[in-house]
Formats: structure tokens, C-alpha cells, sequence
């Protein structure tokens, strides 16, 4: 069980590397699965997170799986939030397939689908969605500790698509987080009417008078008097 200067062991490194075989061998020969570094990440962590989904495959079934659902370091992240969050999307299947939880949170209060939705990994959404099966509606409308739900995450971060994406899926526009802010506030004008969120008088609006309050147009120079 030698480990580097930061608590990682061979195993750690054969997973952060993607070497699926060499996970495997090592097990084999003794390396403890759930072993942890210095940062409280497992090799587990460490696949995930670089995107190796063949290495998490190896590693779930030499027992990793008991880990699944454990968190890294003081984020908190499990290893589906992490490849959620990183837009590794082949490995968040390969987690959902080993049942790892869509409704497990980060230390923020944060799920897998808060951190792909406001990353815009369309994916991962939908993935993550179809793998909450009937808990899905649930997730839709789960809310970390600013109150935020993961339309909110994706309003804030500007990620249009995944705002349409989680609208079509049902999630609820209306929703405020714990500063009273709903997703409208946080949306563009025509993201908004898009949405059916805009009022009347919003409607239309052609949306132009910031532009020429904070761009004026400057009338052409008087020439008139010129030779």
C-alpha cells in the first residue's frame, strides 16, 4: 500500500489514468478498492472525475461499489456528481447502471443534475432524469442550500438549452430560492418569452431601450459649415 507524496496509491493512479487491466491486477494482488488520499478521494473518485469509464466499470466490480455513494473531499461530490459536473457523460450511465443515487448531494446541497444543468451538459440531464425513474419529478424540483433548483442553476449560469430542456421535462418555472428570486428574474428577454414566462407588456417589448440608453447613438458631425 505505498502511497505518493499526496496519500495516493497505485490504484489511484491506474484509475485517474483510465488503465482499466492494470485496476483489475492490482486489485488482484491486494490494492483495497475504497482506500483513500490525502483529499479524502477514492480511486473511484478519480476515474470518474478524469472520465474513464472503463477504470469505474473495473473498480465497481471489485467493490467499489459500497463507496458509491461516498463523498470527495470537503466539496462532498460523489463520484456521479463529479462525472455530472465534468460532462463525462459515458460514465454517469456507467454509475446510474451500478445504481448510484441521482439524488445524492454535494456538500452545497447540490445535485448531479444542479451541476449538469448549469454546466449545459444536455446529456447528462437527460440521462440523469431517465435514471431517476419515478423519483425524476422530485429531482426536477430538489433545491440546494441557496433555495436554488437545477433550473435555477441553469438560468444563473445562462445555459439556455438546458433552461428548455428541464422546461420540456417539467420542471417548475416559478419556483424562488431562499433570496425570492424565481428563474424569470435570472433569465434573458427572449429566453423568457421563449418560455412563456414573459408578461404582456414583455411581450411587447422589442427590448431595445437599454441598448440605447447604454449605447447611443451619436448624431453625424455638422459638415454644413465647412468649405
Amino acid at each position: 500500500d505505498t502511497r505518493d507524496s499526496d496519500g495516493r496509491t497505485a490504484l489511484h493512479h491506474a484509475a485517474a489514468a483510465g488503465h482499466a487491466e492494470l485496476v483489475t491486477v492490482l486489485v488482484q494482488r491486494g490494492a483495497k478498492t475504497n482506500t483513500l488520499d490525502d483529499g479524502k478521494w477514492s480511486p473511484l473518485h478519480s476515474a470518474a472525475a478524469a472520465g474513464h469509464a472503463l477504470a469505474c466499470s473495473a473498480l465497481l466490480a471489485a467493490g467499489a461499489d459500497q463507496s458509491i455513494e461516498a463523498g470527495a473531499g470537503s466539496s462532498g461530490s460523489t463520484a456521479l456528481i463529479l462525472a455530472a459536473s465534468k460532462g463525462r457523460a459515458t460514465v454517469v450511465r456507467t454509475l446510474l447502471g451500478a445504481g448510484a443515487s441521482t439524488e445524492a448531494v454535494d456538500g452545497s446541497g447540490a445535485s448531479a443534475l444542479h451541476r449538469a444543468a448549469g454546466k449545459g451538459h444536455l446529456e447528462i440531464v437527460e440521462a440523469l432524469l431517465e435514471g431517476g425513474g419515478s423519483a425524476a419529478a422530485t429531482l426536477l424540483d430538489a433545491r440546494d442550500r441557496e433555495g436554488h433548483t437545477a433550473f435555477h442553476a441553469a438560468a444563473v449560469h445562462e445555459q439556455a438549452a438546458a433552461c428548455v430542456l428541464l422546461a420540456e421535462k417539467g420542471a417548475a418555472l416559478d419556483t424562488t430560492n431562499l433570496a425570492g428570486e424565481a428563474p424569470k428574474a435570472l433569465l434573458t428577454p427572449s429566453l423568457c418569452s421563449h418560455l412563456g414566462l414573459a408578461d404582456e407588456d414583455e411581450e411587447m417589448a422589442d427590448h431595445t431601450d437599454w441598448l440605447n440608453a447604454s449605447f447611443p447613438v451619436q448624431p453625424p458631425p455638422n459638415t454644413s459649415n465647412k468649405a
